[in-house]
């Protein structure tokens, strides 16, 4: 595994661009039958989270996927803040406990690379597979530039759905506990007035 030059991603928050076909076109150019994907940090930049490009099976597998000194790949690639370049993993130790993912879904090579805002907080990361052993060229580094805006755009709009989803369950979840405030205070209401007639009619 080789951790390659200083490497970050930019963002510009820039809601224009390529996006996933864009970062597919971008990945052909590499030739062969290279796959990207991408994936998000969650807030507290402790495990990442599957956002698109490999299977349903693979997302479910790698999710909640480790960020930490002793992690690889792209956990390590967001620990570090630079790329992770994994020219075979079977000839990688830290990979040992995941070869079975990678047999499964036929990949070899696995370069991670993390994509930071220009604030410089690391937002996740992009990812490319290839099924044959290989290493990463100035070229393929080059590429991966053009993969940078995409990344960033692909992880920050999923970021901002699911912040939306969240907002809009929170904003749910309070109209139904004021709407059920308001029926306790209306039942509240009625007991006491009732209680009021009783005492009156009990005076009289």
């Amino acid at each position: 595994m080789t951790k390659a030059k200083r490497y970050v991603i930019p963002f510009h928050g820039n809601a224009c661009g390529p996006s996933i076909s864009g970062s597919r076109a971008a990945v052909a150019q590499m030739g062969g039958q290279a796959r990207c994907a991408f994936y998000m940090s969650n807030a507290e930049q402790t495990e990442l989270r599957h956002v698109t490009g490999m299977s349903a099976d693979y997302a479910r597998d790698i999710d909640g996927f480790p960020i930490a000194p002793d992690s690889f790949a792209c956990g390590l690639a967001v620990h570090t803040r630079q790329p992770v370049i994994t020219p075979d993993v079977d000839g990688e130790p830290r990979w040992k406990e995941w070869l079975w993912l990678a047999r499964q879904h036929g990949y070899r090579a696995c370069w991670s690379f993390p994509v930071e805002t220009s604030s410089g907080k690391v937002i996740g990361t992009f990812a490319m597979y290839h099924p044959e052993p290989r290493e990463a060229t100035a070229r393929d580094h080059e590429l991966a530039t053009r993969l940078g805006h995409s990344a960033a755009i692909i992880i920050s709009r999923h970021q901002e759905a699911e912040e939306r989803a969240h907002s809009a369950e929170a904003l749910r979840l309070a109209d139904r506990a004021g709407a059920a405030g308001r029926a306790i205070r209306g039942f509240s209401s009625r007991c006491s007035a009732a209680r009021y007639r009783i005492a009156r009619n009990e005076r009289l």
